[in-house]
């Protein structure tokens, strides 16, 4: 069975022992807050919203069952972070549920963090119609051309 380590929980544990981190930074603002990885985005979910670390879970059995449970149950529910995946080497981790709540969506999107759901959908609605499309470059050869099938 997972077990789930953290902080103080604002919407009471989901398993036996789960506690919450995060939510700093009430009435943020992520207008302008970029970053270039997931990690980096993780890492500033874990600062401004819920988030679960669950270490020991089963691949198999329980990861995607809590991950279901979790967005079905759970208003804005947490970010889920699995860590010390049953048969996996350490530093192989799950993460789900990153952009589940408002808030994470809202950091996802650079939109502030205080507006209703409603206004979030059309400040990002207006978001993707003025974004500009990134022309293709066509090059000769990739890390997508070094496998190739060649026959049945």
């Amino acid at each position: 069975m997972a077990k789930a380590a953290s902080g103080a929980s604002r919407k009471g544990a989901m398993l036996q022992g789960v506690r919450s981190q995060g939510a700093k930074f009430e009435g943020a603002t992520f207008e302008g807050v970029t970053f270039n990885d997931l990690r980096t985005f993780i890492s500033l979910c874990q600062e401004v919203d819920d988030w679960r670390l669950i270490e020991g879970a089963d691949w198999d059995c329980e990861i995607g069952a809590l991950v279901e449970a979790t967005a079905e149950l759970i208003h804005d529910p947490p970010l889920l972070l699995f860590d010390s995946i049953k048969g996996y080497p350490p530093g192989y981790r799950v993460v789900s549920l990153t952009v589940a709540s408002r808030k994470r969506a809202a950091l996802a999107l650079g939109l502030p963090a205080d507006k209703s759901l409603l206004e979030l959908v059309r400040l990002a609605a207006r978001k993707v119609m003025a974004a500009q499309p990134i022309p293709p470059k066509e090059v000769a050869t990739g890390p997508v051309m070094e496998n190739i099938l060649l026959e049945e």
